[in-house]
């Protein structure tokens, strides 16, 4: 288990996401943002669960605005051509959780 991964488990508990979802938030944190094509490319069996459990923790959350920049006004779709964004903060914590596990 690598040390980001390591540190969401604490965070989320013992969870079979939890490997998918670090190997996820490692790529997103490289340049802020990512699609549903890479996505599907890294995690195939569990993209939705994936797509679910970080928009749920914030940790991911879409590009796609209806009304305004909150976070309720960005519904959360699962197909192509969509993409996902990582805030600023969670960015800093995925990358200081990839070097230390905390």
């Amino acid at each position: 288990m690598n040390k980001l991964a390591k540190a969401l488990n604490r965070l989320l508990g013992d969870n079979e996401l939890t490997a998918p979802l670090a190997a996820v938030l490692a790529c997103a944190s490289t340049k802020g943002m990512v699609s549903y094509t890479e996505l599907k490319k890294i995690v195939n069996d569990n993209l939705e669960e994936v797509l679910l459990l970080s928009n749920n923790w914030r940790l991911l959350i879409p590009t796609r605005i209806v009304k305004s920049s909150a976070w309720e006004d960005r519904p959360l779709v699962c197909e192509p051509g969509e993409s996902y964004e990582l805030p600023n903060a969670v960015r800093y914590l995925v990358e200081n959780a990839s070097k230390t596990g905390c």
